[in-house]
């Protein structure tokens, strides 16, 4: 008996990262079909909202919203069942984030903001939008505090965890934020693509985050940190473009 249990965990191993690798490829195709709905919705114009990328509490922002709860729930229940609290303090930030995304709090509250920065204008950005960020900012500040307290006695699973999610949260701010920015400054000029760029980022990066977070839980964090490593090889290169051997 003893001599077939390697093959079985062998086999176990195999079907896990199969299925895991199935869930992301999933989830891509469920993004590349909301996409896809926008650009023929565009071209064909469809006055039917709800089919479109940017409509908040749409089609895809529905699956968003899926996938930001999901994330929420494992990194809660990851995080009891390890008794590693670092995990819940992740879980809490993607909580945050689909509150945002549902009840525009950032957007409210910077509106509420928004007589303090009447001077956001000169670089393209409403006073609205410009409170947006500064809400944005605080409760990213917060939650860097939050999670920085708890990194410096998190296990090596923990700050292995903890670097990835950085790295992948990165990639969701990048299109959230960064494009969301340019999208506003060049709305006068005719740019086609610009909000599938953006949502459709958005959508892809929260994709990776839940494929991730499904690994993280059923592998228990055997292989955290690989992400961060692989970013970071991609930046440390040699002057010739290379990557350190």
């Amino acid at each position: 008996m003893s001599e077939n249990r390697p093959l079985r965990n062998s086999g176990h191993e195999v079907w896990r990262r199969a299925v895991q690798e199935r869930l992301l490829v999933s989830l891509f195709c469920g993004d590349a079909v909301f996409i896809l709905l926008h650009v023929v919705g565009k071209l064909l114009g469809v006055p039917y909202e709800f089919l479109y990328l940017q409509t908040e509490g749409g089609f895809a922002e529905a699956f968003q919203y899926i996938k930001e709860y999901s994330v929420a729930v494992m990194l809660a229940v990851f995080a009891f069942r390890s008794r590693e609290w670092i995990f819940l303090a992740w879980g809490l930030l993607f909580a945050y984030l689909l509150c945002d995304d549902a009840l525009s709090i950032h957007e409210v509250a910077g509106s509420a903001l928004s007589g303090q920065w009447a001077d956001s204008a000169a670089v393209g950005l409403s006073p609205n939008y410009f409170g947006g960020l500064i809400v944005s900012a605080i409760v990213g500040t917060a939650f860097v505090l939050l999670i920085g307290s708890l990194y410096r006695g998190a296990s090596l699973r923990g700050r292995g965890a903890s670097r990835d999610l950085t790295v992948l949260l990165a990639s969701l701010v990048f299109f959230g934020v960064g494009i969301d920015m340019l999208h506003i400054v060049v709305e006068g000029f005719p740019i086609a693509g610009l909000t599938i760029v953006e949502d459709g980022g958005e959508m892809l990066a929260m994709s990776l985050i839940t494929a991730y977070t499904v690994r993280l839980v059923e592998d228990a964090g055997q292989n955290a940190g690989l992400i961060w490593s692989w970013a970071r090889s991609q930046v440390v290169r040699n002057p010739d473009g290379r990557g350190k051997r």
